[in-house]
């Protein structure tokens, strides 16, 4: 208990007593120490070579990138961007800045939040979440409005100068494309470096604000709350992005021990999804009310948009909540915490296109319900499957929590036009069904492409040669000062070894194979066994993000007999491991047993 002393170097030089790196535990050689002072402290233990392979060189690649692109940026704003002074600026504040802050609470918070569940990245999940959305909501100013205001949008022919008007709803727009950006972001955390999160977040701008307009002007199509154009982009940019980035990386699925969440970041995360669950209204209807000018060429039918867009979105969020926690319980007999933290946000996404038109209740409660079960069970098996067939990472499951949702609210919005007023729609009801189907298939595909193409750019145009090694993959200690990378146990990472030990848990495992403290969370891969202070390479890996051990989950066979722990293959693809005897928690615990205490030790 005292090693962690300076005080207490040389005893534990001379003693080889076990080292403690990052919540790994192992009996280390004394030639393997560094015991000199460090810049930021001692230092325990140095880690090999294979920990990290090179320093990613931050300064010369991504300071360089961020100043690039502001100095472009910047003259851009002083020659073309002007305050809208052509609107009636109370009439703004009053109309938009309450859903403007509910949006950016979504978008900084929320989604920052949602992404901090991996155990080992969550400096980078929040802090890259606020960097980000505002490097992307800048630049998005300026290509919205230049889509918008004099390419394509419906204003084009209203302004006649070169400047881009700026205003709240403009704003509330940038936001919108910051979102996208941190729904693609979701497939590739953890696996790329910061230059390349920055870069790909930069180019997906500029195809957003092309494929906004191709959906609202080119084919007119119904998507009021952003299903198509937000999450249906910003979820098929990310996955083909993350197809390109991992091409080249090994352990960038489930099955790498830290591309998964603990405890602490599991609850830590959820306050993102209540906050996200909560504002997800204002999201839909942000910008779905008239002013008083617009009310004189508004038909009747079109009055109301706003509170159909608030109490469609509430009922199906209610509705997607109620058959996430029904489909998680009915899958493995046990609640995921990765399902709820997701899946239950399913009913916001579906009900984005359609958000704004007559439903009924019990139709915004049915889209809910579909969506939050077919969120639920993609996060079970369809991600595994695509793991396991095609290779495709996505960590936080964008594919089910966006992909699908928005593909469904698409559909919905096609099938309830067949039914709304024509004053209500911009087509005739087949052809606005046409239309909708249309927007949703082009959207796909540009995603696919652009992201591909951003993908292969920002791994085959690679001036300084980063990218990240299998331990520095979902572990901030690649790029955050005092926080160190997490070895990999032996059989993970190639050979390093790290031998005697039980990885993650808060476990501790001396040399004759006994465990101290609380073994809960436990990761351990498919087949794993750890016998007599020794951690064999898994037989064979079952994807799935959460694979976590209770303290039943071992066996110990008697005082200092050695430890094994066996995941069942079957089980572990669900994120639930097969016990084989009860695992006593303390020495003590362990003595009382062998004198023949029959009731097993409780648990913690």
């Amino acid at each position: 208990r005292t090693s962690h002393i300076p005080l207490f170097y040389p005893l534990r030089r001379r003693f080889r007593m076990p080292v403690l790196v990052n919540s790994v535990i192992q009996e280390a050689e004394p030639e393997a120490l560094d015991l000199k002072p460090q810049k930021h402290g001692f230092s325990l233990f140095r880690l090999p070579e294979e920990v990290g392979p090179h320093v990613l060189n931050l300064r010369g690649t991504f300071t360089t990138s961020a100043a690039l692109i502001a100095a472009v940026i910047v003259p851009l704003y002083y020659v073309f961007v002007r305050y809208a002074n052509d609107v009636d600026f109370s009439d703004q504040v009053e109309r938009y800045y309450t859903f403007f802050l509910a949006v950016e609470i979504m978008v900084f918070v929320g989604f920052g939040c949602l992404m901090t569940f991996l155990k080992r990245y969550s400096y980078t999940s929040i802090a890259f979440t606020f960097f980000l959305s505002a490097l992307v909501m800048i630049e998005a100013i300026l290509a919205l409005g230049l889509f918008q205001q004099h390419i394509w949008g419906e204003h084009k022919n209203e302004i006649h100068t070169p400047h881009i008007r700026l205003d709240i709803p403009l704003m509330i727009e940038a936001t919108f494309c910051a979102a996208s950006a941190m729904i693609a972001m979701g497939a590739w955390l953890g696996k790329a470096t910061p230059t390349q999160m920055l870069w790909l977040s930069f180019m997906l701008v500029i195809p957003y604000a092309m494929v906004q307009q191709m959906v609202f002007t080119a084919f007119e199509a119904l998507d009021i709350g952003g299903s198509i154009s937000i999450h249906v982009f910003g979820a098929y940019y990310g996955l083909a992005a993350s197809y390109f980035i991992s091409r080249n990386q090994e352990l960038y699925t489930a099955e790498n021990p830290k591309n998964r969440g603990s405890y602490y970041t599991d609850v830590f995360s959820m306050i993102g999804t209540l906050a996200l669950w909560i504002f997800w209204p204002s999201f839909n209807g942000a910008l779905a009310s008239y002013s008083a000018e617009e009310l004189l060429d508004v038909a009747p039918q079109q009055l109301s948009q706003q509170f159909y867009v608030i109490v469609n979105t509430v009922i199906s969020l209610l509705g997607s909540c109620i058959a996430t926690f029904a489909v998680s319980a009915g899958i493995s007999n046990k609640f995921n915490i990765m399902h709820i933290q997701n899946a239950s946000l399913a009913g916001g996404v579906a009900m984005g296109s359609a958000s704004n038109l007559f439903i009924t209740p019990g139709g915004a409660l049915t889209v809910g319900l579909v969506a939050g079960s077919v969120s639920t069970l993609g996060f079970a098996f369809l991600t595994p499957l695509l793991e396991r067939t095609i290779g495709l990472g996505d960590t936080c499951g964008i594919h089910n929590l966006h992909g699908m949702p928005g593909i469904i609210g698409g559909l919905v919005a096609a099938f309830a036009s067949l039914g709304q007023s024509r004053a209500v729609i911009l087509h005739a009801h087949s052809a606005q069904f046409g239309f909708q189907i249309a927007a949703i298939v082009c959207t796909v595909a540009a995603g696919v492409v652009c992201g591909a193409v951003a993908g292969w750019l920002v791994t085959s145009i690679n001036l300084a040669g980063h990218s990240l090694s299998t331990p520095q993959l979902f572990d901030d200690g690649a790029i955050w000062e005092d926080v160190d990378i997490e070895a990999l146990p032996r059989g993970w990472d190639g050979g390093s070894s790290v031998a005697g030990s039980v990885y993650r848990g808060g476990a501790r495992s001396w040399a004759d194979g006994s465990l101290h403290g609380t073994f809960a969370n436990t990761a351990f891969p498919t087949g794993t066994s750890v016998h007599n202070g020794t951690e064999n390479a898994p037989a064979s890996r079952s994807p799935g993000r959460s694979h976590r051990a209770s303290s039943n989950d071992a066996s110990h066979p008697g005082s200092g007999s050695g430890v094994r722990v066996s995941v069942d293959a079957t089980d572990a693809s669900r994120g639930r491991t097969r016990p084989l005897h009860p695992l006593p928690l303390t020495a003590m615990q362990s003595g009382a047993r062998a004198q023949g205490d029959a009731k097993p030790p409780a648990q913690v």
